[in-house]
């Protein structure tokens, strides 16, 4: 079976449950990004029992591998050459310093560089499309970041794949949640729930920072969604599916989703299958 974000869902409600040996009985062929990175935050904050449990299942994935070694270890992660154009890549998440001084997070500009060097050689997309998606893929992990909390130590990751149809890229932190953050602004203080924080934080633009609501952010996800794409988010005890699939014109879903700490999203899409 394929693990997505929804199917690990169901795991971890059935880890909660006592399930243990249903899920010890699984068999995973493959795992997605997005389930890669929720996955190792799983196992960074339930314990030796779950870790257990994933590191049986990493062989279906390299990346859950490098997932797990990441978030639950501080060994040093092996990156691609610095002009390499890889079918996927996994790095422990920049801290703030890295994302906004070029001069410190040279590091975080050649992972960049690498991922749109994957979307040009890998998918065959035009160097401005590809600088766009690297644009949206910092915008993303500067925004997990700002709602995490964690000043400039974060403990997150990101992770991106490419093939020759489609691509995927992921933000994983485990930081204080959305609700929190949110919070932070008075103008936020009658959102109380984890469903009602992803709202308006992923639709309506909402913001940690008084006077800095916009619509930016959200234009940005309608725009992902618009390349037959498929993104979700994921926060507290909360999950907002937004898809843009086929004929689903941005169909957005909230389900709810056993808690865990932090922030994580997902992007998918298949330019090729879009106008765009």
């Amino acid at each position: 079976m394929e693990l997505d974000v929804a199917a690990l869902d169901g795991a971890r409600e059935a880890w909660r449950s006592g399930r243990h040996a249903d899920l010890d009985r699984a068999a995973i062929d493959t795992v997605t990004l997005g389930a890669c990175l929720e996955g190792a935050c799983w196992a960074a904050t339930a314990g030796a029992g779950v870790l257990q449990l994933l590191e049986r299942w990493s062989p279906a994935s390299v990346v859950l591998s490098q997932a797990l070694m990441a978030l639950t270890t501080t060994a040093r992660l092996q990156h691609a050459g610095e002009h390499d154009a890889p079918s996927h890549e996994l790095i422990r998440c920049p801290s703030r310093a890295e994302l906004v001084n070029p001069s410190v997070g040279v590091e975080w500009r050649y992972f960049l560089d690498r991922f749109r060097r994957s979307l040009v050689t890998r998918l065959r997309m035009s160097s401005g499309k590809a600088r766009g998606l690297v644009a949206a893929l910092h915008e993303m992990v500067d925004n997990v970041l700002e709602h995490a909390g964690l000043g400039d130590e974060p403990r997150g990751l990101v992770a991106y794949a490419v093939t020759e149809a489609d691509l995927c890229f992921a933000v994983a932190d485990l930081g204080r949640g959305v609700v929190a953050s949110l919070r932070e602004n008075p103008a936020n203080h009658g959102i109380t729930t984890d469903a009602d924080a992803l709202r308006a934080a992923i639709t309506s633009g909402a913001s940690r920072r008084s006077g800095a609501a916009g619509t930016g952010f959200s234009d940005l996800i309608r725009a992902l969604a618009d390349l037959e794409g498929q993104l979700s988010f994921r926060s507290g005890a909360s999950r907002l599916m937004l898809d843009g699939r086929g004929n689903a014109s941005r169909v957005a879903t909230l389900s709810n989703s056993p808690p865990m700490p932090g922030f994580q999203l997902s992007v998918y899409a298949q330019p090729r299958k879009s106008a765009w």
